[in-house]
């Protein structure tokens, strides 16, 4: 059964001010980028030659932002989860705050704290991993605390929030997963939205994982997909064995569409490449799915992992039905302790 190793199920009020102003801006100054349309449908936005930009004003999108992708009870998610045919879930919990200079109305150890209370809830399909920015003074606090008393598999640091992987100031957050067995989940690829893309390179993560080498760390988004630093994963693993990659985020360029074929042939023959290297035990699938969402590419994504051994196979490419089984699911369960 497929497991989802990258969900997202938020609260609005968790979002600070300043995240949603930053989103709201970039809104603003809309790029009209072809992977922005769903399916090839729209048009190409073409802004004004008299004007500079940006194009809207973000004012009158603030109020808005956000509210799409609240999911408070996690209907959302286990409609998606059933609607997929997916098994469970890893449902990243984010602290947005300092990275904003300012706390969000529904503070991170709240946001926690809610994850153990839909782990409960949702038994045997939702697991997370609680957020913790090591910038924190009681950082290590709110760690042991999200896994000691809320049942979290480990920890998620968004790097992209400004605070890379090496920074001494993980370091205790690493510690407390050490102490526990548990993972540690980090943002890697371009920066979020709203985020910064330096301290989410995944060269950030070559450190801790060799202090760390009983810690098992993930990159979230496996360097940011096919046109992102997946070769550097290849580079910096060949001595680090510890690290692991979900490829959340990856399946928007691939599926085909009224605007150009797809690129599923480029992904099998870089599945393959990761396959040989990172070995089929460290590759993980994934979404990044959120309240709100089109489920269009997410669900030609787990078709093609449904079918994996046929569809590579199309290409030249031999996959085990064991390494399908592996990537789809049995990594996450393994590495979140999912059952």
């Amino acid at each position: 059964m497929l497991v989802d190793a990258h969900v997202h199920c938020f609260v609005w009020e968790e979002f600070p001010a300043g995240e949603r102003w930053a989103f709201a801006n970039n809104w603003a100054w809309y790029r009209g980028s072809l992977a922005n349309l769903s399916g090839g449908r729209g048009g190409i936005f073409v802004p004004p030659l008299d004007q500079k930009g940006p194009w809207r004003d973000a004012a009158k999108v603030f109020p808005r932002t956000g509210k799409a992708n609240s999911d408070p009870d996690g209907k959302f998610l286990m409609s998606y989860l059933d609607a997929m045919g997916i098994e469970k879930c890893v449902c990243l919990m984010v602290d947005w705050g300092l990275a904003w200079g300012e706390e969000a109305e529904f503070p991170v150890g709240e946001v926690n704290k809610r994850g153990g209370e839909l782990k409960k809830k949702f038994e045997g399909r939702f697991y997370f991993q609680a957020g913790v920015d090591p910038r924190r003074r009681n950082a290590a606090e709110l760690a042991e605390t999200a896994i000691r008393d809320y049942g979290a598999s480990g920890i998620k640091i968004l790097a992209a929030n400004g605070i890379a992987p090496d920074d001494p100031l993980c370091f205790p957050v690493y510690d407390v997963c050490r102490s526990y067995n548990k993972t540690v989940t980090v943002h890697t690829g371009s920066g979020d939205v709203a985020g910064f893309s330096y301290p989410a390179h995944v060269w950030h993560l070559e450190q801790p994982a060799k202090m760390f080498p009983s810690v098992q760390f993930v990159a979230a988004h496996g360097g940011g997909g096919l046109d992102g630093e997946w070769h550097d994963i290849l580079q910096m693993t060949l001595t680090i064995p510890n690290i692991a990659v979900d490829l959340s985020e990856w399946q928007y360029p691939i599926p085909p569409n009224d605007w150009d074929p797809g690129r599923e042939q480029e992904f099998i023959h870089v599945l393959n490449i990761l396959r040989k290297n990172l070995g089929p035990h460290n590759i993980m699938a994934g979404t990044d799915f959120m309240g709100g969402e089109s489920p269009e590419y997410n669900r030609w994504w787990w078709d093609l992992w449904r079918d994996l051994p046929a569809r590579a196979k199309k290409f030249g490419y031999l996959f085990l039905q064991e390494e399908a089984d592996l990537m789809g699911g049995d990594n996450a369960r393994r590495i979140y302790e999912t059952g």
